[in-house]
């Protein structure tokens, strides 16, 4: 009977997964061919220059924004995501309400200190005076970006994917028509940022709509009870890690600017982004996965928690599978896709591409610690590999120019997870691997044998992009296991009732 039980309940939570993470998946992946489309067309009609320069500002405000969001981001999720579990809306108003006024007043004053100190950075870090108008625009997005943020993790919080994910679409949608407008008129570098300044002022007045929706009591009579030192002691080890983790991914388009120059930093961001969109297309599983699993360690269901750590592991895996054999395969075609002067990016997109694939194989770990009640430990690992990636980025850049950059950060980000999965077992003796993953053997074998076959045919790589990834899809579908099964059965079902009905919002239990 407990057998039975455990079944039926492991049933309900991948059923769960299958409609959040398909409800993600058709948004993310949208918005990811959105977001690919538009750096496309800031590439070729930029140029590599312009585009080194946009690249850099655009990683200067994100690493702005990660530090103004405080760590909250996470602490929303697992706070939210509990008090909606138990019909708390005190609580649940007093999270919404603290997370908001302490984001919103930090982004002012760190968008204020980047405006004002613009000169400096831009002339004695980067040696590039170009920078400096390219920022103090940027800074002005600052509090719009941070506000839409945590309107938008407080959404995803509570279950509510269509809105979630209209959020992120809208967003990258304004942007692009901005893009196109603005270049039409003839504006080229600063009416691009002023594309991205605005989109993130559209996106907050949305977020603000749809947050209205879902949290009813948001702006009703009902008392929100504030408890700021819960919220606060666990986003700020989440604070220092989500900035050591950037720093351990981003540390590199930092450096390359230090020591080398614009032209380099736009090459290797369009191979960055490229490669990256492996980590985009698993991340609508891990998004669904992070509230689902913080309501199973509040139950103490540690059998559902490590069924959902396996599956997912074992997807993520599929999905990055299917994004690395095209770039290994095809990569100086998709970095000709942005203009000629990417190409020699090929194996710098190689190289990150392995690493965030080797790196999706371990499965989603901080998510494990994070809502175990362990985010010290992310943290310590973040910090250290942070640390790790500075020191390998500035004794390899200086040698292998681009190439040494992709290394560092490859080798800091896949050992940064191997250590988070190590203390994953040490803590609750859970892994996310089991013999179901030989069955990917045969398929990915049959995939490089077919690309073998063809390599030197003449015809459209595009084409031959589709028949390698079609004969490792077949081969997968032949060899499912149970779980990936019934995992795939409801997510189709998902897709059938998107398409037939645009209705996102409606939630399995």
């Amino acid at each position: 009977m407990d057998k039975i039980n455990h079944q039926e309940s492991s049933e309900k939570y991948i059923k769960k997964l299958a409609k959040g993470g398909t409800t993600i998946f058709i948004g993310k992946l949208a918005n990811t061919f959105l977001h690919f489309v538009q750096h496309a067309f800031l590439a070729r009609t930029l140029g590599v220059p312009a585009y080194g320069l946009y690249a850099m500002g655009s990683t200067v405000i994100s690493f702005l924004h990660t530090i103004a969001l405080l760590g909250l981001s996470q602490g929303i999720v697992k706070f939210i995501s509990s008090h909606r579990g138990v019909d708390d809306k005190g609580r649940e108003k007093g999270i919404l309400i603290i997370s908001i006024v302490l984001s919103s007043v930090c982004s002012v004053a760190i968008s204020s200190i980047l405006y004002i100190y613009s000169p400096f950075i831009a002339i004695n870090i980067f040696h590039e005076s170009a920078l400096i108008g390219v920022m103090r625009i940027f800074s002005i997005s600052l509090p719009f970006f941070v506000f839409f943020t945590i309107a938008a993790n407080n959404i995803r919080a509570v279950l509510s994917m269509k809105r979630y994910i209209y959020i992120l679409l809208i967003r990258t949608v304004i942007n692009l028509i901005l893009l196109t407008t603005v270049f039409l008129i003839g504006y080229r570098l600063y009416g691009a940022i002023w594309s991205f300044v605005i989109s993130c002022f559209a996106a907050s007045i949305i977020s603000l709509y749809y947050l209205k929706k879902d949290f009813p009591h948001f702006l009703s009579k009902t008392k929100a009870v504030y408890e700021p030192l819960g919220l606060i002691k666990f986003s700020l080890p989440m604070f220092f890690a989500t900035v050591s983790f950037f720093l351990l991914a981003k540390t590199d388009i930092f450096m390359l600017g230090f020591f080398l120059n614009m032209d380099d930093v736009g090459i290797y961001s369009m191979a960055t982004i490229i490669a990256a969109s492996i980590t985009l297309l698993i991340t609508p599983l891990n998004e669904t996965f992070a509230p689902i699993i913080a309501d199973l360690f509040n139950r103490n269901k540690l059998k559902n928690t490590e069924l959902l750590f396996k599956t997912t592991t074992r997807w993520n895996l599929i999905i990055s599978i299917l994004c690395f054999l095209p770039i290994v395969f095809f990569s100086k075609n998709l970095l000709g896709l942005f203009g000629k002067s990417f190409e020699t990016g090929s194996s710098v997109l190689v190289v990150l591409s392995f690493f965030y694939l080797l790196k999706a194989s371990l499965g989603p770990v901080p998510f494990m610690l994070q809502m175990s009640g362990h985010p010290n430990l992310i943290l310590i690992n973040n910090a250290i590999m942070a640390v790790l990636n500075i020191i390998l980025n500035a004794l390899l850049i200086p040698i292998f120019g681009i190439l040494g950059a992709a290394f560092a950060t490859g080798i800091s980000l896949s050992l940064c997870a191997l250590l988070g999965l190590i203390e994953v077992y040490s803590l609750l003796k859970i892994h996310p691997w089991n013999m179901d993953y030989s069955r990917l053997i045969i398929p990915l074998c049959a995939a490089l044998v077919t690309f073998a076959l063809i390599r030197n045919i003449t015809a459209c790589w595009f084409l031959k992009l589709a028949y390698v990834n079609f004969v490792f899809i077949a081969g997968f579908l032949l060899l499912l296991p149970q779980e990936d099964r019934f995992l795939l059965y409801k997510a189709v079902n998902a897709v059938r009732r998107v398409l037939k009905s645009g209705d996102f919002s409606k939630r399995e239990i």
